[in-house]
């Protein structure tokens, strides 16, 4: 039986088919990443459990939530640097060559971006103290990020936000972030079709 694997990295879902047509249709997980073939004997092989990274992804997300319980947060704009010194932090803006630095309890955020870059980007570093305390790999700036969004966006809030006002500047104030993180997280959230489409 052919034994597929969906290539979107967020994803990584493995499945059995009876026909090679299944790839075809996309990954029933995600519903959006491009599936192949795996190279392999299918006689042999069982089902895989879903890929590590989107495990790893799904955690940094459950963190971020976590998190918004722990400090009370149920209406956005989520005041992300509360949050900061409620984990222990000081934020110093400091001009930098990046984004952002955490240098053990002192996070170091760029005055010369947008705030609501800045906004992200002490999620982002927050997201570093609460997932990498072991260290970090390859994969721990895109957690960041999901932590991030996830942190300033909370996914329920938007639902009911998009309920309310579905248009997207409004939500983009509401949220106090890019038009881009609030885009990318409509998608995540498959939310981006009930968003008026003069605004998008």
């Amino acid at each position: 039986m052919p034994y597929f694997i969906c290539q979107n990295e967020e994803c990584g879902h493995r499945f059995f088919k009876r026909s090679e047509l299944a790839a075809m249709s996309g990954c029933p997980v995600c519903e959006e990443g491009e599936v192949i073939l795996e190279d392999s004997d299918w006689d042999s092989v069982a089902p895989a459990r879903p890929h590590r990274r989107a495990e790893r992804m799904a955690d940094a997300r459950n963190e971020a939530e976590r998190l918004l319980q722990r400090h009370k947060i149920i209406e956005p704009p989520v005041d992300v640097e509360r949050i900061a010194y409620g984990e222990g932090l000081r934020v110093v803006r400091k001009r930098l060559e990046g984004d952002g630095l955490l240098e053990g309890d002192v996070l170091y955020v760029n005055p010369d971006h947008a705030r609501t870059r800045q906004r992200f980007t002490i999620a982002h570093e927050v997201g570093h103290l609460i997932l990498h305390r072991d260290g970090t790999d390859e994969h721990s700036e895109r957690e960041a990020d999901a932590f991030a969004s996830a942190l300033l966006i909370p996914r329920e809030m938007l639902r009911r936000a998009v309920a309310e006002t579905p248009d997207l500047e409004p939500l983009r104030r509401r949220f106090n972030v890019s038009r881009e993180a609030l885009w990318i997280a409509l998608k995540d959230a498959r939310l981006e079709r009930k968003i008026s489409q003069t605004s998008a």
